[in-house]
């Protein structure tokens, strides 16, 4: 157990870096928070520790699933997990968190407790959903307009005679519309994917 001035260290730091420690009894089915988890959950700290039901409860219904499984392997294995997953604030504030943990055994190696840390996350994931959407909005207008240079490359190699110089320069246009089309997929590829 850290001394105070150790653990006002702790909590200091753990507070500029938004990471918050956790530790669960399994036996006693209690969960003690470092006072940057409660801040991050955003509940007040409490007397009694929470149950992990009552921690499920703070996560957010679509990824309760997803805690419960990297949890239940987790004891089932001894590996340690992470997982990303949003919670649900009591003032209705949904925040993005990483989670990591593992297995801490008794002396017999049966599983007693599981200690970890959690990470707010929102402002990355923030700022990666602001960035898919703006790759797929650029990539929306670049597809646009290489559809007009696709078509006007097209319709010169229509119009001009086999032969005329002016063929090769068309084709090359058409050619890196294509390859421009291939990199403005990628961006729509990436501007869908989930975070």
């Amino acid at each position: 157990m850290p001394n105070a001035p150790e653990q006002e260290f702790l909590s200091r730091t753990q507070a500029l870096a938004h990471v918050g420690s956790w530790e669960w009894d399994l036996a006693a089915d209690a969960i003690t928070w470092s006072a940057e988890t409660y801040h991050i959950l955003g509940v007040a700290p409490t007397p009694e520790p929470f149950t992990y039901e009552g921690y499920l409860a703070l996560i957010h219904p679509d990824d309760r699933a997803v805690v419960r499984a990297a949890v239940a392997r987790a004891l089932e294995t001894l590996v340690p997990f992470a997982v990303d997953y949003r919670i649900v604030r009591p003032d209705g504030a949904v925040r993005f968190l990483w989670g990591r943990g593992g297995v801490l055994s008794d002396s017999t190696g049966r599983p007693a407790r599981l200690a970890g840390v959690v990470l707010d996350i929102t402002a990355r994931y923030q700022a990666e959903e602001t960035l898919r959407r703006l790759a797929a909005s650029v990539a929306h207008d670049c597809n646009n307009l290489l559809t007009a240079i696709l078509g006007s490359g097209d319709f010169l190699l229509e119009i001009l005679p086999p032969g005329h110089p002016g063929r090769e320069e068309a084709e090359a246009v058409r050619q890196a519309a294509l390859r421009a089309g291939e990199l403005t997929r990628q961006l729509l590829t990436f501007g869908r994917q989930q975070p």
